[in-house]
């Protein structure tokens, strides 16, 4: 019964046993908390601790990491503080300049009169109107009766006096009539002009400038943009992401010489280059390539570590295809006089050249041989694969070889299997001598 099941079955029981209503209220509000917990925050707490470290199982020696904003702090390279060139305009930044706008030079239109300002006129100054004599006579006047009485009446001549009226209009006067003492000599100004000292300039002349001869543009100053950063990274990190060669373990089963050499020693070599192979090789029966101590080529497959290839050669050749670096080890710890490659297809081809390369279909093969296959269709004639022929009885042929799974094995296969490219014929030791009839030549080890 699992933990939401349980805790279902507490909420179902405590209604039923609790009929008081607010104990059962707070026993079903404990147990949905209790849901709750189980059923959210548990798990998200389990998978909290369960995240796997990205770099557990990694021996390349590095930390998987991708750089992201953190890793960064932006550093100012343009060489201004912020605010820096602030420039507010002040008095000082301006040069005033007065403008004449009333369109005369200082002093122009000055005047002062000269001689020929003026001319002479004669001037009236005896102060009388020039006239002629008059003496009032009896022409001059009329007679007009004035009343004198006062009284409402019908007025008599005794009412009346008689007075004598100036008609004639003219003041009885000697006359006058001007002579030269009369009049004086007057200078008359005729220039027309004002006598003046010329313009002079006032503040109603002018309009005053201000012109700008700081020479800084105003400004809020310098203001930081992107191109004022660059970035530099403070993780003290190198970006990495791990990929399959991370994974690899370099040191994970490596050998030393004398470690295989110990398991070649188990075969008892008696000089018959046939027997002498095929028990070097059933020595290395069940040997497996490392599964932890690989490469990774440049398609990305996985190359493997094996004796073969440490026996070989160092660096890459460690773990290189190791199907005929095992027959060219066995061929060496046999002693055997045979030219051999790490190449399937070199291999076949140093055996051609001292004649000990048959096709299969042109040979019978015996123990000991070197059996090479081909690959596919288009490989058809090329050799790909390896081993060493262990027995052949009737219609198979029982071989040991390496690398077609992940260790040294047995195989066994038709003698017309169309994968089967030919042989490579092993030679007799020219030394060796065959052991007395009913002597027991074996030693090998167990098959």
């Amino acid at each position: 019964m699992n933990k939401q099941s349980v805790l279902f079955n507490e909420i179902r029981e405590g209604i039923r046993l609790d009929r008081q209503p607010m104990r059962m209220i707070k026993r079903i509000v404990a147990g949905c908390m209790a849901f709750l917990f189980a059923c959210i925050l548990l798990p998200a707490f389990a998978a909290a601790e369960e995240l796997p470290d990205p770099d557990a199982g990694t021996y390349c020696g590095r930390k998987a990491h991708t750089h992201t904003d953190a890793c960064y702090e932006q550093v100012p390279v343009c060489g201004l503080a912020e605010g820096e060139g602030a420039h507010t305009h002040a008095d000082a930044c301006f040069t005033e300049t007065e403008t004449l706008i009333c369109g005369l030079a200082e002093g122009e239109g000055a005047h002062c009169h000269g001689e020929g300002c003026y001319e002479e006129r004669d001037v009236l100054i005896c102060g009388l109107a020039e006239a002629e004599p008059h003496t009032h006579t009896d022409a001059c006047y009329v007679e007009q009766r004035v009343l004198t009485c006062a009284e409402e009446h019908e007025h008599t001549d005794e009412c009346c006096v008689v007075e004598k009226v100036l008609t004639c209009g003219l003041a009885e006067t000697e006359g006058h009539v001007h002579t030269d003492a009369c009049c004086g000599k007057e200078r008359v100004l005729t220039c027309g002009w004002e006598e003046s000292a010329g313009h002079v300039h006032t503040a109603a002349c002018c309009i005053v400038e201000r012109t700008l001869t700081c020479g800084l543009e105003e400004s809020a100053g310098h203001v930081h943009a992107d191109g004022c950063y660059v970035s530099n990274r403070i993780c003290g990190l190198e970006e990495h992401t791990h990929t399959l060669a991370c994974y690899a373990d370099l040191t994970a089963d490596v050998e030393l010489k004398y470690q295989w050499e110990r398991t070649v020693a188990k075969a008892h070599l008696t000089g018959d280059w046939a027997h002498d192979l095929v028990a070097v090789a059933k020595t290395q029966r069940g040997y497996k390539q490392s599964e932890k101590n690989y490469i990774v080529d440049e398609k990305g497959r996985k190359k493997y570590y094996t004796r073969y290839g440490d026996w070989y050669g160092s660096g890459n050749a460690c773990y290189a295809d190791w199907c005929a670096g095992f027959v060219a080890f066995c061929v060496y710890y046999a002693h055997v006089d045979l030219p051999t490659s790490f190449g399937c297809q070199r291999f076949v081809e140093r055996l051609k050249e001292v004649e000990r390369f048959h096709l299969a279909e042109e040979y019978a093969p015996r123990p000991g041989d070197i059996i090479f296959f081909r690959g596919d269709v288009e490989n058809k004639s090329k050799a790909t694969h390896v081993g060493i022929v262990v027995s052949v009885s009737g219609e198979k042929i029982k071989t040991i070889e390496g690398n077609r799974t992940n260790m040294v094995e047995y195989f066994t296969y038709a003698p017309n299997d169309p994968t089967i490219l030919g042989y490579g014929e092993l030679p007799q030791n020219p030394d060796y001598v065959a052991p007395a009839e009913g002597s027991d030549p074996q030693g090998n080890a167990p098959q």
